[in-house]
């Protein structure tokens, strides 16, 4: 688990360069059912996105709330 949390910032960089990538791809395409195409796949991105920002989020949270936790009992 540890391993996948450490993962989490490069998974972000990755996914980002991908969804540009696609974006750009869509700008130029002009046909449309590889339009719907790109535009479904940058959904998808984008949702993988959030996930892995939240999970981001929910690392970070529980690394304050260690702390804070840490601190109090001193």
């Amino acid at each position: 688990m540890s391993e996948l949390i450490n993962k989490l910032p490069e998974m972000k960089d990755k996914l980002e360069e991908l969804l540009y990538m696609a974006i750009e791809l869509f700008k130029i395409e002009d046909v449309p059912r590889k339009r719907l195409a790109l535009d479904r796949a940058i959904r998808h991105i984008l949702h993988a996105c959030s996930e892995v920002y939240k999970a981001n989020l929910v690392m970070q949270t529980a690394y304050v709330e260690k702390l804070v936790k840490k601190e109090e009992e001193k």
